[in-house]
């Protein structure tokens, strides 16, 4: 797959895909699978498990198969971009690392932010467990996960990012699709965009 070439169908603005993308692309929706009174309220593992539910059940219904998923981790001094590599690769059973692609992004302040961004086919890896891990990420789990996974579907045309407890991004280049996703999961939309995600659909 030549990664850039499929996103420009998502109509990215010219953003490359790392983090969340709700606001990049004009067919994304956002769920919110972790929804603070119950962070709040629950105990911990009720709470994660409720929220991995919802993103299991989310990544299932957008997408029959992921064949792709792009890891971007991000170049700090007190990251060991290796470590999590070898981390990634071998508990998730990736046989090869691939090359990585370089990516700078700007963010909010005009600090310029480097990534180092990894396209690994998808050969029968257990998902859900990473899925989980994810969930996991800012609650004592592998803090590296957090915001740095998108599941990509060549075959449905399909970007999942599960960005950490709190929610789900999923763009849909599908219009009837991504139609029937927000009313089958309304009850899930985020409350905050939902004006904007009225007007996608």
């Amino acid at each position: 797959m030549q990664l850039k070439d499929w996103l420009k169908e998502f109509q990215l603005q010219n953003k490359p895909l790392v983090g969340p993308f709700f606001y990049d692309t004009p067919l994304a929706l956002r769920f919110e699978i972790g929804p603070a009174e119950e962070a709040e309220t629950l105990p911990k593992k009720v709470y994660l498990d409720r929220a991995y539910a919802r993103a299991v059940e989310l990544m299932e219904q957008a997408a029959s198969e992921y064949d792709y998923l792009v890891l971007s981790l991000l170049h700090e001094e007190e990251r060991d971009i290796n470590t999590y590599l070898w981390h990634f690769t071998s508990k998730y059973n990736f046989d090869k690392c691939p090359e990585p692609e370089r990516i700078e992004v700007e963010d909010w302040t005009g600090d310029v932010l480097v990534f180092e961004r990894y396209l690994f086919p998808v050969t029968g890896q257990d998902l859900k467990a990473l899925l989980r891990e994810i969930i996991r990420a800012d609650h004592g789990g592998f803090h590296y996960l957090s915001a740095s996974v998108h599941f990509l579907s060549s075959q449905d045309k399909i970007i999942y990012h599960c960005y950490d407890d709190r929610g789900v991004d999923i763009a849909i280049l599908d219009n009837d699709k991504r139609h029937q996703l927000f009313t089958d999961y309304r009850d899930l939309l985020l409350d905050y965009d939902m004006e904007e995600m009225d007007r996608r659909v």
